[in-house]
């Protein structure tokens, strides 16, 4: 009894306390979509406020705030009368016609990362940030960011994981659209087979999180929202190509029905390059990798008062990936002894919903439901790998703004996951049936926007978990935000399919079939600064996140020679990070942003601090972008700096084949110039400008079916300059 009453007053604290406030949501007044990223402040003020992901807004008012302005991209500015209004409210704009349009021109200079007004901080990174590198997939839309580090996993076959804190991707949450479609068996390659012109904008947060998409997030969460059909353009058209003769087309086709509705079609396609081996050690630089992918998302009106909004997502994913040495055949060689190779087939249907019924302005009544089966075939040297996943979810909840002040969202959610993965003809099974429930209140006050949140869950092999967490934003000063979470995670883990250099290597992989759930305490703080002059604005932002581990698995490459070993690590594991980063606008045409990372990833064994392997304790990045009034082109370019990582110890190995104990530093830059025309762009550029490349990646390249070949040893680019060309379309 005493549990549940320390629980209520942890949930329901500050329901009594009393601050005015102005609140409410900003919608298009033809379609009732809602309106992401517009400002808001009081006439004569500087008080002011955006609207968040999901078109709400909130900002402190006094008796002296009466006027209102309200701006966004495409839409006249509006001057709306509040006098002693408090809201929540409803604030429709219209789209601009004529001469009003040229009112939001210096809206359009909105910087192409901003932190969203959420109680968490959000960096939201928008279609102006993504165009200024190729951004030909997923993967490749963090390189003007510090928050994320795209990091290989498989040198040969170049897959991929999205990095946060300095902990590997799997432990944050990667959500598409929303949903939990990038997961289990699909996420190696599926971070990589999302084109980045299908993308709008992706939202990222550090550390713990709300608890309504999940028990995951345990080092942050991604979230990739794609075009709106009924917001983006009629008709795009992009080719990419680069100087390793990779080449990929994308288009995208919108209708948007009289009635309301709207519908989006997009595809995507990739060819291979050619065989190339630049460092002579008889393997492939880059995979040859064809994938062929559809996308079509279904939206019905949406009715902000009362009334029905449907969303479908339908996609289909289609790849194939061949590594290995330079003359290795796939249709004759593969699991042979005489040419090594790897190949990775994926095919992956999906579907998604979103259904909503707004009872009124207050309340509102939400399913949202996802499932995909991945199937796979493939093949690492001699291993032959084939597994299959099928994966449904399920979240039926209720969301009540029961005050202006007070925000209640509550439910019940179910999952299910079967896995059968083939390894060397060793079947491995694995089922999760996992149903829960949710709560979470955000209160408002004047200066202060705490949200508290639980999960339980129950696992049908091991048992309940729950999961709390709490957020907390203090505006300190007008353009100041002191934000604090903390909270706890878990997941199950598929350690083949998330680890694919297990699988690669010639050592023996030693594991447990029953790894227990890994589970995570996070907690963090982080300052945003944000300074406007005539002619400069600045953003300050300064993070520091500490995470520890029970149950973690990590492959050991260090105990035993020969062996790569998978348990459930019972000592202490944890992550600290640090980061500093500052943006600056100045004369709306120069972006200059600089950030520093530091990262301290270790595991405690009998009292000793073991740094983990391949992460720079220290990084630096730097972007810079300039564009004339006329917006006729743009210059932009990035500088990453990676300092010297751990390495997996090999002193017990053959003196010819043992490594050092750390990388080298090394330095990327990545420079893209592109020319706009009214309906034309063409964009060209080069990845990786100084050339610097790990020389070997591949231990034992001389013999890799031998004892001591190895692909884990991968830490830098391999890759010299790769030179890029591309052009865009759109019709409106």
């Amino acid at each position: 009894m005493k549990k549940l009453l320390l629980l209520f007053i942890y949930f329901f604290i500050g329901n009594f306390a009393i601050a005015q406030s102005f609140s409410g949501r900003l919608a298009d007044k033809n379609t009732g979509e809602v309106l992401p990223g517009a400002n808001l402040f009081w006439l004569d003020t500087t008080i002011g406020t955006s609207t968040d992901a999901n078109g709400d807004f909130e900002l402190p008012k006094t008796s002296d705030n009466e006027w209102l302005i309200i701006s966004y991209i495409g839409y006249g500015n509006d001057t709306l009368y509040i006098g002693e209004e408090t809201g929540p409210v409803l604030v429709e704009l219209e789209l601009s016609e004529g001469e009003a349009l040229q009112e939001v021109v210096v809206e359009g200079q909105r910087a192409g990362t901003f932190i969203g007004n959420d109680a968490a901080k959000i960096e939201v990174i928008t279609e102006t940030e993504l165009a200024k590198s190729a951004c030909c997939d997923l993967a490749g839309c963090f390189s003007t960011q510090a928050s994320v580090q795209p990091v290989t996993t498989n040198v040969v076959t170049n897959a991929k994981e999205l990095r946060i804190l300095g902990l590997s991707g799997v432990y944050n949450q990667l959500l598409f659209d929303g949903m939990p479609l990038i997961q289990g068996l699909g996420y190696t390659y599926g971070v990589s087979s999302y084109p980045g012109t299908l993308v709008n904008r992706i939202f990222v947060a550090k550390g713990s999180n709300s608890v309504l998409q999940g028990y995951e997030g345990m080092s942050g969460q991604i979230n990739v929202i794609p075009k709106n059909p009924a917001e983006t353009d009629k008709l795009l058209l992009n080719a990419y190509f680069n100087s390793n003769a990779v080449k990929q087309f994308n288009v995208n086709y919108a209708y948007k029905s009289p009635k309301g509705w709207a519908n989006l079609t997009a595809a995507h396609i990739a060819l291979p390059g050619m065989r190339m081996d630049r460092n002579d050690d008889t393997f492939l630089d880059m995979p040859l990798l064809n994938r062929q992918m559809i996308y079509n998302k279904w939206m019905s009106k949406q009715d902000i008062e009362k009334g029905w909004l449907t969303q479908i997502g339908l996609r289909f994913w289609n790849e194939s990936r061949v590594g290995g040495q330079k003359d290795f055949d796939a249709k004759t060689d593969k699991g042979s002894s005489s040419i090594y190779g790897q190949t990775i087939s994926i095919q992956q249907p999906e579907v998604y919903t979103k259904t909503a019924y707004r009872l009124n302005a207050n309340q509102q009544i939400t399913f949202i439901g996802s499932s995909f089966f991945h199937h796979q075939e493939s093949w690492y040297g001699l291993r032959q790998y084939n597994a299959e996943q099928l994966s449904a979810y399920a979240n039926l909840q209720f969301e009540w703004a029961y005050t202006d002040k007070h925000d209640v969202k509550a439910g019940i959610s179910y999952r299910h996951s079967h896995t059968e993965e083939m390894i060397a003809s060793q079947p491995l099974i694995q089922n999760h049936r996992i149903p829960g429930l949710f709560a979470e209140n955000t209160l408002s006050f004047e200066k202060v926007v705490l949200i508290t949140g639980f999960r339980w869950d129950q696992h049908q092999q091991f048992g309940s978990f729950f999961t709390p967490r709490a957020l907390v934003r203090y505006k300190a000063f007008d353009n100041t935000d002191i934000r604090v979470s903390a909270g706890t995670g878990w997941r199950t883990a598929h350690v083949f399919a998330e680890n694919p250099n297990v699988l690669a290597s010639s050592r023996v992989p030693v594991f447990s079939s029953q790894l227990e759930p890994e589970q995570s305490t996070n907690i963090g703080a982080n300052v945003t600064h944000k300074e406007f002059w005539d002619r400069l604005a600045l953003t300050v932002t300064a993070d520091a996140y500490h995470t520890r581990f029970k149950n973690q698995i990590f492959p050991d490459y260090d105990s035993q020679p020969g062996q790569i070993l998978l348990f459930n690590f019972t000592e202490t594991s944890a992550s600290n990070a640090f980061q500093i980063e500052s943006n600056f606008k100045f004369d709306e045409r120069y972006e200059v942003k600089f950030a520093y990372t530091y990262l301290d990833v270790y595991r405690m064994t009998n009292e000793v601090k073991t740094p983990l392997p391949f992460n720079s304790k220290h990084k630096f990045m730097t972007t810079f972008s300039y564009q004339p009034s006329n917006k006729k082109w743009h210059l932009d370019g990035s500088l990453h700096w990676h300092g010297v990582q751990r390495l997996p110890n090999t002193e017990a190995y053959p003196v010819e084949f043992q490594q050092a104990n750390t990388s080298s530093p090394y330095t990327q830059i990545n420079v893209q110039f592109t020319k706009s025309w009214k309906q034309f762009e063409v964009y060209a550029g080069v990845e990786n400008l100084l050339g610097f490349r790990q020389e070997y990646p591949i231990l034992s390249w001389q013999d890799p079916f031998g004892e001591y070949f190895d692909t884990a040893f991968n830490w830098g680019p391999t890759v010299a300059q790769e030179y890029f060309i591309g052009v865009r379309y759109r019709m409106e």
